[in-house]
Parts: structure tokens; C-alpha cells; sequence
């Protein structure tokens, strides 16, 4: 009698909202992944290279923060298994003490696809980065991809889900091939120089293919020449040398500048970039150029020609004094 008392006034309780009833998540958690570094430790052996946004400050990372950040990144061509650093959310806030097995599919021309990986909640909605390997590699020619990853949760604390739990996806990421690691003066490139080197030598596998691609591509397609050709090569260094190539320049100038008639260098029949330019002999006070992938790379003509300086020199001039040093970057 007493027992049936009891099971009365529960029911009783309950009915109104009387009685406490234990706390029930709901099953299964909102799970979102928040952000994604892909240049997230110093050097580059397991991660992107570091670059510049625009031409100032190094690019930040995490590059992708959900709803906030969707930034560039690069890497050197033919590099495989790269790791990125992700970072997940997770609702509600009574599953802050928990683990998830998470993966990811690859869509577009991206850097792999990511088996399951753990990932721990320690007493906070956001978890704990997690380090996860790319299975793939970076395409083995200078380029600018574009790839997105879809997201899922294949177990909460253990217990597989029946079916993989769609978290979303994240993209599109874009990012940089580059041939080598980035040399003086673009150790660390623009993305203002590389959105045009990676443009201007896509699909080239090599420092003389890719020198000769800028020239032909940019310089004779993009630029007007109009006696500058100290800035002409240093635009070239920069390119070149942003995307892995060692690269220098030469100057040379007739003796004082202005002696007689050795007061211009006299050159044979050439058309200079821009399309304002025809076929004919130049004269120049003193001119500069560029040494890359064992050829003279001359903007200021489009052309390369294989060997050193002073076969250029023999090649070019048909009148010159001397060669004289190297001026600075502008």
C-alpha cells in the first residue's frame, strides 16, 4: 500500500513539473569546424610556406576561421602529406568534456583527403587543434588551386554514429604551387607578386621554363617599356625569385656616361616591350637586366639568351664601354 502511494504522488509530481528529472543531451551534438591553419609552425616541412598579404604583414593563421577569414596559402610543388591544424565547435555546452572521430573528403584540386582523426573537448566548447595529415600531394607544376573539403563525425566519445554525421564544408581554399622555396628578395612573397608569377608561368615545372613564361606571358604581353629598365628587372627578380628561382642583375654603362661618342651604349635591332615599340637600334646611357636559371634574362626585351653576362653584353651591343655594379631592388 505504501509503495503504491509513493508511485502515485510521483506520477502525480511529475504531471505538474514537480519532480526533477535528470538532464538528457540531445543525441547527436552540433558539431561545426571553426578553424583551419595551414601555415601554423615555423618552416615548411610539414606546412605551408609563410607568405605576405598583399605586400605587408605575413599573412595570419589560422587562413580559414568559419564566417571571418578565408585567406591564401602556398606550398612547393610535388610536397605530399601536409598537415593542416583544425579546430571544431561543438553544442551544446554539456558535451564540453568530449572526444569526436572526425574525417574529411576533398573536392576540386586540393592537397588530399583526411582519415579519421580524434578530437578532444577539455572542459570548453571549442577543442583542443588538432594536427591532421593531407593524403595527397601538391601538383608538381607552378599553379593557383582551388579546393573545398566536406566534414563529418563518425563517432561522440566512442560510440559510432549509424550514420557519419555531416558537420559542413569548408572552402573554397586557395592557394600557390611554387617550384622551390621562395629566395631573396621574396623569401617571404607577395601574394600581389605571386597572384601574377603563378598566373604568368602556370604549368611550368622548371626555373628556365618558368623565367622564360614571366617574360613572354607578362612582360611582353603586360608591359610598357619607357626607359626604365631598372624597374623592368627588378619586377622580373621579384617574380622569379617569389616563386623559388635565384635570380640577379647586371648593369652596365659607357664610360662616364657621357664621353664622345662612347656616351650611349648602341645595340643591335631590337623592339622593346610594349606595344608602343617597333624594330630598331636603341641607345642607352647604361642598362640593366637580369641572370636567372643559368640565362640573361633582359625584360626590357623579352628575351633570354643562355650563358653569362658577357655574351649577352656580345650579343646585345654592338658599341659599350664597361660593366659596372649591380644596382638595388626599386
Amino acid at each position: 500500500m505504501r509503495r503504491s502511494a509513493i508511485i502515485i504522488l510521483a506520477c502525480l509530481f511529475s504531471s505538474f513539473g514537480l519532480l526533477p528529472f535528470a538532464y538528457s543531451l540531445p543525441w547527436p551534438p552540433t558539431i561545426s569546424v571553426y578553424s583551419i591553419g595551414f601555415n601554423y609552425e615555423s618552416g615548411y616541412s610539414n606546412d605551408a610556406l609563410t607568405i605576405k598579404k598583399g605586400r605587408g604583414s605575413t599573412m595570419p593563421t589560422p587562413e580559414w576561421i568559419t564566417g571571418n577569414r578565408n585567406e591564401r596559402f602556398a606550398y612547393i610543388k610535388s610536397q605530399s602529406s601536409r598537415k593542416v591544424r583544425v579546430q571544431f565547435y561543438i553544442e551544446p555546452s554539456g558535451y564540453s568534456n568530449s572526444n569526436i572521430s572526425v574525417s574529411a573528403e576533398v573536392s576540386g584540386r586540393g592537397i588530399g583527403y583526411i582519415n579519421i582523426n580524434t578530437v578532444y573537448f577539455q572542459g570548453s566548447q571549442y577543442s583542443t587543434p588538432k594536427v591532421m595529415t593531407c593524403q595527397g600531394s601538391v601538383a608538381g607544376s607552378v599553379d593557383i588551386r582551388s579546393f573545398s573539403w566536406s566534414w563529418y563525425a563518425e563517432a561522440v566519445n566512442g560510440n559510432p554514429l549509424e550514420d557519419p554525421l555531416v558537420i559542413g564544408t569548408t572552402g573554397d581554399h586557395t592557394y600557390y604551387i611554387l617550384l622551390a622555396a621562395p629566395q631573396a628578395p621574396m623569401s617571404e612573397p607577395w601574394t600581389d607578386v605571386l597572384d601574377y608569377a603563378c598566373v604568368w608561368a602556370a604549368w611550368s615545372t622548371t626555373g628556365s621554363s618558368a623565367c622564360t613564361a614571366i617574360l613572354n606571358n607578362g612582360f611582353s604581353a603586360h608591359y610598357t617599356w619607357n626607359m626604365d629598365c631598372h624597374r623592368l628587372s627588378s619586377d622580373f627578380i621579384r617574380l622569379v625569385t617569389s616563386l623559388g628561382i635565384s635570380a640577379s642583375q647586371h648593369r652596365w654603362s659607357s664610360k662616364n656616361q657621357n664621353v664622345g661618342d662612347m656616351s650611349y651604349q648602341r645595340t643591335k635591332s631590337i623592339d622593346p616591350v610594349g606595344s608602343t615599340w617597333g624594330q630598331g637600334v636603341t641607345e642607352w646611357a647604361w642598362h640593366q637586366w637580369s641572370e636567372a636559371a643559368s640565362s640573361q634574362r633582359d625584360p626590357s626585351t623579352a628575351t633570354s639568351k643562355s650563358g653569362n653576362w658577357g655574351g649577352y653584353e656580345d650579343d646585345l651591343f654592338t658599341h659599350y664601354e664597361q660593366r659596372i655594379g649591380s644596382y638595388p631592388y626599386y
